[in-house]
């Protein structure tokens, strides 16, 4: 494993099965938050309509915890940064600035269809601003005060963990999975298996755990749980759906 890989996941070279595992993990963690907003984005494209059970304050706080992580990837006070979830997220910004979009263009509301380009105007400003701190913090070595941080790692994995949390409690209510495309829920479930496995993994290759990585995997956990309950849901509706029509046959 070269020094670059080794800097980008943040990795203990002397521990090298861990670090391995870690390498693993992290790059498919990374490739899945790239691809985080694809499967709504194609959905959106292919079907030019937009659910009635989108929450778009939903995205807005998803959004905001990917820029989120991006800023604590980057600034992290700790010995070695969390480099590989700044430029997950920060690549993940740019492309859920456009799912937003989308989902404003497709809307079935003139009066949400009309914010279209203002949503794209304003997610992309952001996903640009911090880009570039972000950037300039990793290059530069930058590092956020220690108690600004102790913050952030809270509240930016809150908002990932609990942007779509009304939906999914409101899908449990309803007994129907809505609110997102089926690609997008298993792209999030995959995404927090894969990031919950570098995070430990990471845990052993460091020797042990900091701040960062608990609350890390405390969200982590949180999440998978979240979005696992949404998929048994999705896979149930299916099958009460096949029941039906071959009852109705």
């Amino acid at each position: 494993m070269n020094d670059f890989l080794k800097n980008f996941f943040t990795l203990n070279p002397q521990n090298k099965v861990s670090a391995y595992f870690a390498f693993i993990f992290g790059l498919s963690s990374i490739i899945l938050t790239i691809s985080v907003g694809i499967p709504q984005l194609v959905s959106l494209l292919k079907t030019k309509k937009t659910s009635k059970g989108v929450n778009f304050y939903t995205f807005w706080i998803f959004f905001t915890g990917v820029v989120g992580w991006a800023f604590i990837g980057s600034w992290d006070p700790n010995p070695a940064k969390m480099v590989a979830a700044a430029y997950a997220n920060m690549v993940s910004a740019f492309i859920f600035s456009f799912t937003i979009f989308f989902s404003y263009k497709y809307s079935e509301t003139t009066k949400i269809r009309k914010k279209a380009w203002l949503s794209l105007v304003i997610s992309l400003f952001i996903s640009g601003v911090i880009t570039a701190l972000a950037i300039w913090g990793i290059v530069e070595k930058k590092q956020m005060n220690k108690h600004l941080f102790d913050v952030c790692i809270v509240l930016f994995p809150m908002l990932t963990t609990l942007s779509f949390f009304p939906v999914a409690l409101k899908s449990l209510e309803q007994k129907r999975f809505t609110g997102m495309s089926k690609g997008m829920l298993y792209t999030l479930l995959f995404i927090n298996v894969a990031w919950l496995l570098y995070w430990i993994s990471l845990a052993f290759n460091r020797n042990g755990l900091d701040s960062g990585i608990i609350t890390s995997i405390t969200w982590q956990t949180a999440a998978l749980l979240i979005y696992l309950s949404q998929v048994i849901l999705l896979i149930k509706n299916e099958h009460d759906d096949k029941k039906r029509t071959k009852i109705k046959i």
